[in-house]
This record gives structure tokens, sequence and C-alpha cells, in this order.
């Protein structure tokens, strides 16, 4: 389910667009809020596919609105449609658009354009949305290689310290007979070597699981 949040002032404008919005858009939630500080909070808890701005709004106007969503990246990939007044000029539409709204409707506008405009918004929340989750699969995969190379290097350090150990304990064996109590001591030493070997193959794997990833 497509998810907007409206924002506005005006009770009834806001009835009436989100039964335009009800009639416009086939399994959509409409989420709607009052004024410009509780929309932000709405679009932080919501996450809206899309939010429709009236330019009319009491304690925050749409360009300061615009400016904290675009700067907060909870949000900032949120599409912003931004409706301006009849007697709306060039130059504030374009503050709003220098402000982060996406797209900007003057009234009066009919429904079809709503619509396209609507769909375009949904389109861009789904590039935005598979950006965020290649972002995030970029920066899990750079960490894993951290660690494998990290692993790798520790791995290569405690082969470094074993090998004498194995080595050194096995020689000191070879003129022991078996029944002696140093090499009963040099074979735990030896079992124990065994067992930090399969622990360093271990670390040593991490290196291989940071390239598949």
């Amino acid at each position: 389910m497509t998810k907007i949040l409206l924002i506005g002032h005006k009770k009834d404008d806001l009835i009436a667009v989100s039964n335009v919005l009800s009639n416009l858009v086939t399994d959509c939630q409409v989420v709607k809020a009052p004024s410009g500080p509780q929309g932000l909070e709405k679009a932080k808890e919501e996450s809206p596919d899309a939010i429709i701005l009236d330019i009319e709004m009491p304690e925050m106007d749409d360009y300061e609105f615009c400016n904290l969503l675009k700067s907060d990246e909870k949000t900032e990939h949120i599409p912003i449609i931004m409706i301006a007044g009849v007697a709306s000029d060039s130059s504030s539409l374009t503050k709003g658009l220098e402000a982060g709204a996406d797209v900007i409707l003057k009234k009066p506008f009919n429904q079809a354009e709503l619509s396209a405009q609507i769909n375009m918004a949904f389109r861009i929340s789904e590039a935005e949305k598979e950006k965020i989750i290649l972002k995030e699969k970029l920066q899990r995969s750079r960490k894993m290689e951290e660690i494998g190379t990290l692993a790798a290097g520790i791995a290569h350090e405690l082969n470094n310290v074993l090998f004498p150990i194995i080595g050194y304990s096995e020689i000191s064996m070879y003129n022991l007979p078996e029944d002696s109590g140093i090499r009963g001591n040099l074979e735990k030493i030896l079992e124990a070597a065994d067992r930090a070997k399969y622990l360093v193959q271990q670390i040593s794997d991490l290196k291989s699981s940071g390239r598949s990833e």
C-alpha cells in the first residue's frame, strides 16, 4: 500500500484533497497533518511515499519545511508536491523548487494533472528507496571487506607464532622416550597448538566471507 502525507492548515482543504486522492490512487493511505512541525514528525514516523504540501501554512512556511525535510537523512528521499496559490509568481515557484520541492502545482489544477504528478512522485520515491538499499549493501560489503582484511592480518601473525611452537615441539619430542614426562607435556602443547590452528583458519575464513558479500 502506498502512503501520502497531506499537510495543510485548512481542514476543509485537507478533506477535499484527501477525497480526491482516494479516487485517484488505488490502495493508498492518506495521512494528514495540520502544520509544518507536525508534518515533519509524521514524515519521520510514517515514511510516506510522497508529500503534498499546502503553501500557506502557519507556524512554518513551505520553504522552511522543505529545507528541514531535505536536510534530514531519514526524510530527504521523500518527494514533495507543493501546492501554490493562485497569486504565486514565478519567483515564489522558483524558491519552492530551490527549497527542495520536486513538483509545484498552481491552483486551480485538475485531477489529471495531480494524478500525473503523484505517479511521478511515486517513481521518484521508488528510485530513492532502491538507491538507499544499494547504498546500505555497499556499506555492508565495504565493512565486511575491512573486517576480512583485518582478520587475514591477524591470522598471518598468529601463524607466524604457531609455526615455531609446533616445529620445535615436534623436534624436541623426536628423541624422547614414549614414557617421558617431558614428551607428555610437549604433546599437550601440540594439542593446544592444533586447536589454535583451527581458530586461525576460522579467522582466515572471514576474509573469504568479506569477499563474497
